[in-house]
């Protein structure tokens, strides 16, 4: 069945899809000379984007199949063998300096979309933080959301996004168990 060490392989899958994307397009800008402090996978905010950039990167390395946009949900995942659903995910943006607005957002697909799924779901939520701020955010969102921190799976790469600071892209993730 799906489970922790499930979120755990999809986090690390989408990672190494994310980080793949972002370099290639900050070789975009620098073979363009295109301006700008907003570089690589950090110039598009776009939820739909990234979902099809971590599906194209499940398709290789998930145990479990992935789909897109299933019964509502962003991302479905099954069983091959069985053609039997195991799970969903859900992928939210946290784009905002200080995550309020993205809160609602988030909350509304954790209670009513992955809390009334007939299968375990997934949160994945994805930002661009300053490294030094990673902890905090975390600790933070962990609290507004009523999740465990040590439930929390976490992976991020360095993007050169903004001129000061050293800056990461995060995608954190936890498994969300139906109520019903």
């Amino acid at each position: 069945m799906f489970g922790k060490e499930d979120v755990k392989e999809l986090i690390e899958c989408a990672k190494r899809a994310l980080e793949a994307e972002d370099r290639y397009l900050e070789s975009c800008f620098d073979t363009r000379h295109w301006k700008g402090s907003e570089r690589g996978i950090c110039d598009n905010v776009n939820e739909r984007y990234y979902q099809f950039v971590i599906w194209h990167g499940l398709m290789s390395s998930f145990r479990w199949r992935p789909k897109t946009e299933r019964q509502g949900y962003d991302l479905a995942f099954y069983d091959d063998t069985k053609s039997k659903l195991v799970a969903y995910a859900e992928i939210k943006g946290w784009w905002s300096e200080s995550g309020e607005a993205e809160l609602q957002g988030i909350k509304r697909d954790l209670k009513g979309k992955l809390g009334i799924a007939p299968v375990p779901g997934v949160m994945l939520i994805l930002t661009c933080q300053l490294t030094d701020l990673a902890k905090h955010n975390f600790d933070w969102l962990a609290e507004q959301l009523g999740v465990s921190r040590t439930d929390m799976e976490t992976a991020s790469f360095r993007v050169s996004t903004k001129e000061d600071g050293d800056w990461e892209f995060a995608i954190i993730g936890f498994l969300v168990t139906p109520s019903a």
